[in-house]
């Protein structure tokens, strides 16, 4: 047989299906991919931009990294060619 429809609510409300569910990765994502479906050209944009700005952060701290790593080393040979930071082969 089934259970009736107010049983299965109170079940569901007891056990915090609904909180559970919240938590996990699937409904995250679920979160992220209603969020992206609903932002106009404009806010795409503003998005390009705020990742364009990271990725320029993260790219010179891991350059001034490299380079005082390589200045500590006392064998050249180990060292990750200053050509490649350069350019931007990270």
């Amino acid at each position: 047989m089934g259970l009736a429809k107010k049983t299965l609510k109170n079940a569901f409300e007891k056990a915090e299906i609904s909180k559970k569910w919240d938590a996990t990765a699937w409904a995250k994502r679920d979160v992220i991919r209603a969020k992206r479906t609903s932002m106009n050209d404009f806010d795409r944009f503003k998005v390009m931009l705020a990742r364009k700005k990271r990725s320029a952060v993260v790219l010179t701290k891991v350059r001034q990294l490299k380079r005082e790593y390589n200045k500590k080393l006392k064998k050249p040979r180990n060292a990750i060619p200053h050509n490649l930071l350069k350019r931007g082969y990270n």
